[in-house]
């Protein structure tokens, strides 16, 4: 049995064996060591930056602000606000 982190990584890895054209992503970092985080953060980068569309939740803002382009903020389960992280994070600090 493998554990939260684990299956992470091998989630992750799987998408890396032939890259999907749209990559969905809960909490990948979640159940993550900091080293494993890191690498896993590169890794969704690297996706991205090959042209894999990612959408993906998250509530870690430094991840958020690493990766994303655009950030919608949900509350309530509408949409409170949308744009760059930058706008959207430094109203949610």
């Amino acid at each position: 049995m493998l554990s939260g982190g684990e299956r992470q990584r091998v989630n992750l890895a799987a998408a890396t064996v032939r890259p999907p054209r749209l990559l969905l992503l809960d909490e990948p970092v979640s159940a993550l060591d900091p080293a494993n985080r890191e690498l896993a953060l590169d890794l969704i980068a690297s996706l991205s930056d090959a042209g894999v569309a990612v959408l993906a939740v998250f509530h870690d803002a430094d991840a958020m602000h690493r990766l994303a382009t655009r950030v919608v903020e949900l509350r309530d389960g509408r949409v409170a606000r949308e744009g760059a992280p930058a706008d959207v994070l430094a109203v949610a600090a």
